[in-house]
């Protein structure tokens, strides 16, 4: 993030207020011009309702290339869980309160960076082969081999809309190990946590805190499953689809092994590909010990 932003969340939290809604705009448009979004986002909205918390703390509008902000609800999160977990004292609360605001805009700005990646024809990064294989049936190229296959437009169109209503009843179950929200996790967290590099030795209590989320999100489904995202592109019924990636294997001992082979530990957590048992209980140590420093 920008040095303007880093300053401003510093004042801000240092004069112990949160955000306002002009504030929160102005930031999410800072950093569309930072990640040249402007083709992604065309409008951003903060929007106060009070709803559950199923339906998160914001959202990308892909088709209206808009991004809403559920401000009062984020910072009704931070509150919660400042309150139920990590206890700050006044002084340290309103910066966990606006950094949990800043990740939660970042989160979306990712998303939208995430519409910008998948249509760059010259990026093939494992990234962006996941993105799209998340968005398979909405491709051109998926129209394309349908077509080539002799189906009509009537059968494309059914099979285009079985499809996404199943996506959408897997991404409200699973989401949490989407590919598509871990990497837009990953990337605000890993931003969020070079920003308070600089003044962790004045915040080490808020420092510490959000090195653990950080590792805590790493770890999301892999106490369930060998690889998070395996799990989720089967719900899809991508099996075919996942034999493409030089890392997987049906055998989850061949899978492993390949992608210890091909990728370091950080890389396969980044991607929610195969880890092994042990690798998982150096990662919740590390957990553990973060949370004790």
């Amino acid at each position: 993030m920008t040095n303007e932003i880093f300053e401003q969340f510093y004042a801000v939290s240092k004069n112990r207020r949160i955000f306002t809604e002009k504030e929160v705009t102005e930031i999410a448009w800072q950093l569309v011009q930072e990640k040249k979004l402007q083709e992604q986002v065309k409008e951003i909205k903060t929007d106060g309702k009070i709803r559950a918390f199923s339906e998160g703390v914001g959202e990308y509008d892909h088709t209206n290339k808009r991004i809403i902000l559920f401000d009062k609800m984020i910072a009704y999160a931070a509150q919660l869980e400042d309150s139920k977990t990590f206890g700050f004292s006044s002084d340290e609360r309103h910066f966990f309160y606006n950094l949990f605001l800043l990740e939660s805009i970042r989160h979306e700005m990712e998303h939208a960076n995430q519409a910008k990646i998948i249509h760059d024809h010259h990026i093939n990064t494992i990234e962006v082969r996941l993105l799209k294989l998340c968005q398979n049936h909405l491709s051109q190229e998926y129209v394309f081999g349908c077509l080539m296959k002799g189906m009509s437009i009537e059968q494309i169109k059914k099979d285009v809309e079985t499809k996404i209503q199943n996506q959408k009843a897997v991404y409200k179950s699973y989401y949490k190990i989407a590919p598509e929200e871990r990497l837009a996790d990953y990337h605000a967290m890993q931003e969020c946590l070079k920003m308070l590099e600089p003044i962790k030795s004045q915040l080490p209590h808020i420092f510490r805190v959000e090195k653990a989320k950080y590792i805590r999100m790493k770890l999301e489904g892999y106490n369930a499953s060998l690889s998070p995202t395996i799990t989720y592109l089967r719900k899809l019924g991508l099996d075919r689809e996942l034999r493409d990636f030089e890392w997987y294997d049906e055998n989850d001992s061949r899978c492993l092994k390949k992608s210890q082979d091909i990728y370091s530990l950080e890389t396969r957590l980044q991607y929610g590909l195969p880890i092994s048992k042990e690798e998982y209980g150096e990662k919740q140590f590390e957990l553990k010990k973060t949370l004790q420093l």
